[in-house]
């Protein structure tokens, strides 16, 4: 799966999510959502393949942020954890 859409299906006609290769075009698109990774680069970018989806950001580590630190507390998996969120000024 290069990204591309998946064709809508029509009532009574061939293919039907009971085909293999078609419900497999869905499980494809589906994985992929499963594994998405943010790398840092030069620029934005994005790509997206049945491997997963990779989103590139530009590093800016010696640049000052233009924001407010805010730290909270968030449960996850049950679990009460500090994280720190950047609220634009």
């Amino acid at each position: 799966m290069s990204g591309r859409l998946i064709e809508r299906l029509n009532a009574g006609q061939t293919p039907t999510l009971l085909s293999a290769a078609k419900a497999n075009e869905l499980v494809d698109a589906l994985n992929a959502l499963q594994n998405i990774s943010i790398n840092y680069g030069e620029s934005f970018s994005a790509s997206y393949g049945s491997n997963g989806i990779i989103l590139t950001i530009p590093d800016n580590s010696g640049s000052q942020i233009n924001a407010d630190e805010i730290k909270l507390n968030v449960c996850i998996n049950g679990v009460n954890t500090e994280k720190i969120f950047y609220v634009k000024k």
